[in-house]
């Protein structure tokens, strides 16, 4: 059984990468990928099983994406490559959405501060993620947006808590 854990390097405004430090805590083989609309997913192979990582500032709880949608949206923030894409598809000939290919029922009675999200936005880890089930088919793939930890009350405490509930689907994992 092989599992693959991804993140992002800093970008933009995020000078310390919440996915990049609690990936780094893991006892897990973790990979940066690059904030990058084109290159996010270049070095990214076939896993039995990947869990991506990213940080969405906004968000005030881990979610775990459902979908990732056929759409680059990001007119006002740059990605690392300096694109900013206006209403694109990721892929031309790729369906409007696809779904986690993780069962929905792995998920239910992780304990901590989660919710399911039915998207993954418009940025760089919609395209990830999108690129990634669309193209390793033999992989079960799923995204989880950490908040930023620069954004909570106690940014140590919540690191380690998006550690603990990463490590916990890892450990559930391997227990198969």
């Amino acid at each position: 059984m092989s599992l693959l854990i991804t993140c992002f390097e800093d970008f933009s405004t995020i000078k310390e990468n919440t996915s990049r430090l609690v990936a780094s805590q893991l006892s897990e083989k973790y990979q940066v990928l690059p904030v990058s609309f084109t290159r996010c997913d270049e070095n990214i192979i076939e896993h039995d099983h990947i869990i991506q990582l990213g940080v969405a500032q906004s968000r005030d709880a881990i979610t775990i994406e459902r979908y990732a949608h056929n759409l680059a949206h990001s007119p006002i923030q740059a990605d690392n490559d300096l694109l900013r894409p206006e209403n694109e598809k990721i892929l031309k000939e790729g369906p409007l959405a696809l779904e986690s290919t993780f069962d929905y029922e792995f998920f239910e009675g992780l304990s901590g501060d989660w919710k399911w999200s039915l998207s993954a936005g418009s940025y760089v880890c919609n395209a990830l993620y999108y690129k990634s089930l669309y193209r390793l088919t033999k992989s079960k793939i799923v995204f989880i947006h950490l908040p930023y930890h620069l954004n909570q009350k106690s940014p140590e405490l919540a690191l380690e808590a998006y550690r603990d509930f990463v490590q916990s689907i890892c450990n559930k994992i391997k227990s198969f």
